[in-house]
């Protein structure tokens, strides 16, 4: 009984002790927090802009603070309204041990500065005395080795009018391994893509539009290995990559793979003219160098185009450029090597894909010139057939199987970079306009507003030539003599066109297509007649000495309820 009496005793004391030096630990660490809590707040961290930027808060139409992420699971404080409750609630957090959060894939219960390791970054070297816990966050370390990262890279890829999404260009950083380009292409695949991307919820193009702009769609970021990218856009899309290195050090680079990461918690949502691809990205450098002031100089409409622009001409804040050009680019500079006889040649083997004819009775280095043509065609023309394995792969396997018969090795083609299609040399999206009409004999001042982004008239540097794609483009007319009426003339919602250049190799058809608002001067219509008018064409174009000619068939089809007589109109 006595000895029964001991043990429990015994057990007693030792589970006391166990006991309190657990609360003398919640103790201490309640004591650490209290005091980083208190130095945050006189230094005000929560006032700091770095601080802002990382919590995703700006000033909204009301001049409201308020963060742009939506899911709670981005905040610890119960008030996602506030940036001084959020700094209180991460640094209490950071100490509690109890405190964690399931991983996205649920496999793991994470402490705060392994689910936001940017915030965590960030306050370690704002408050540099205070022992922050030392934990190991395997999620985090993964993602940090893996992307190894010692240089960033903003690169634009070129505007693609076959995909409404894509028209007005996409912006991505490229987290690079190496400090500097090495200049060897193959070397920079295995680097890391960064970008923003919407989530669609529906295959109809007409509600994509509507939704984009609307801001229904989730936003996503992805981190994929470069090559992806190159693939998707280089030769899927037939997109030239315009790259450009930024002058970050290694410090901030830090910061800036931490804070990618915690992203993925933020449920952002993509908006088409806004909150886009370019947008986020903007938003991710400012985090890291807030004096960049990058999202403070957008305009009201974000456009791919006009970001790189701020980018680019940030003083020193880009180091060099670098042109990766598409599949067509590769295929277009090999073709300019044949002469006009092998040209002719190559056209007949487009049509009838006769591998034997295309090179019977010509010497070792036109084979290998036709051969190598041959090829880029292939990758050019069949990207999808190549990579799937299907289709015109065998055609390639025939081709391939040639060109090893023939003995020799091909020089690295030399692409040579379109200065004047790097998209920083653009003009800006936005145009202001002001004239004067003259219709039926009456006097009008005009004053128009075009929100974004090209037309033929336009200076091409920096585009495609040949291209326009217009939207919200607004025209205003005033009487000046009589009624001194102010009123909408006409309204572009959309207008796209491509003009392609015939030649011996390309044969395309240019296409066009527009529906815009557009008041009606004619007898079967009133003055205040407003109708909506939508139009297409088919045309042919050809370049003759830098000037591009082109004929067109084209339709509209125009209606209004104050039409005399028949209410819609069709005309070629």
């Amino acid at each position: 009984m006595k000895i029964t009496s001991f043990v429990l005793f015994a057990c007693m004391v030792v589970c006391s002790s166990v006991v309190t030096a657990k609360e003398v630990e919640i103790h201490s660490l309640n004591a650490v927090s209290d005091k980083a809590i208190q130095q945050a707040l006189d230094l005000k961290l929560d006032e700091n802009t770095q601080w802002w930027n990382l919590l995703n808060y700006r000033r909204d139409f009301f001049f409201w603070k308020r963060s742009q992420a939506d899911s709670p699971l981005f905040f610890l404080s119960s008030n996602p309204w506030s940036p001084r409750e959020e700094l209180i609630a991460t640094i209490r957090g950071i100490f509690n041990p109890n405190l964690t959060r399931k991983s996205p894939d649920n496999a793991l219960d994470e402490r705060v500065q392994c689910f936001f390791p940017g915030r965590f970054l960030w306050l370690q070297r704002n408050l540099k005395d205070i022992q922050w816990p030392d934990i190991k966050c395997q999620r985090f370390d993964n993602f940090k080795g893996i992307m190894s990262t010692r240089s960033v890279t903003y690169v634009f890829s070129s505007y693609y009018l076959d995909n409404p999404s894509s028209a007005y260009g996409h912006s991505f950083l490229r987290l690079n391994r190496a400090d500097e380009a090495k200049g060897d292409k193959k070397y920079e695949l295995i680097d890391f893509g960064v970008g923003y991307t919407a989530v669609p919820t529906t295959a109809s193009t007409a509600l994509y539009a509507l939704m984009g702009v609307a801001g229904f769609f989730p936003g996503r970021f992805e981190t994929n290995p470069y090559y992806f990218k190159v693939r998707e856009y280089n030769d899927f899309e037939n997109r030239d990559l315009w790259e450009y290195d930024l002058d970050f050090n290694q410090d901030e680079i830090d910061l800036l793979v931490a804070h990618i990461f915690e992203l993925d918690a933020g449920g952002f949502k993509y908006v088409y003219f806004t909150e886009n691809c370019a947008y986020r990205i903007l938003a991710i450098l400012d985090t890291v160098r807030p004096s960049l002031n990058l999202i403070k100089r957008t305009k009201i409409d974000v456009i791919p185009g006009d970001s790189l622009m701020l980018v680019a001409e940030t003083p020193g804040f880009v180091k060099s450029l670098h042109y990766r050009p598409s599949g067509r680019a590769i295929f277009l500079a090999r073709q300019a090597t044949l002469n006009e006889e092998q040209q002719r040649a190559f056209v007949q083997f487009m049509s009838d894909e006769n591998v034997d004819r295309l090179i019977a009775g010509r010497s070792e280095v036109e084979r290998q010139n036709l051969l190598d043509t041959a090829m880029d065609y292939i990758d050019y023309v069949f990207a999808d057939d190549v990579l799937k394995n299907k289709g015109k792969v065998q055609l390639k396997k025939q081709i391939l199987i040639k060109r090893s018969e023939v003995n020799l090795v091909s020089a690295s083609l030399a692409v040579p970079t379109p200065e004047r299609a790097a998209p920083s040399t653009a003009h800006g999206s936005a145009r202001w306009s002001i004239g004067y009409l003259s219709k039926n004999s009456t006097d009008l001042a005009t004053i128009g507003h075009r929100f974004a982004l090209h037309d033929l008239l336009d200076p091409v540097a920096g585009y495609l030539a040949g291209s326009e794609i217009e939207m919200f483009n607004f025209n205003f007319t005033w009487d000046i003599d009589q009624s001194h009426r102010f009123q909408l003339d006409n309204f572009h919602l959309l207008q796209i066109a491509s003009l392609s250049p015939r030649d011996i190799i390309n044969k395309s058809l240019s296409w066009k297509v527009s529906l815009s608002l557009s008041r009606h001067y004619q007898d079967n219509c009133t003055q205040d007649c407003l109708p909506v008018i939508g139009g297409g064409g088919v045309g042919w174009a050809k370049e003759y000495n830098r000037m591009l000619v082109s004929l067109w068939v084209k339709g509209a089809l125009a209606y209004s309820s104050q039409f005399v007589g028949e209410k819609g109109i069709f005309g070629l």
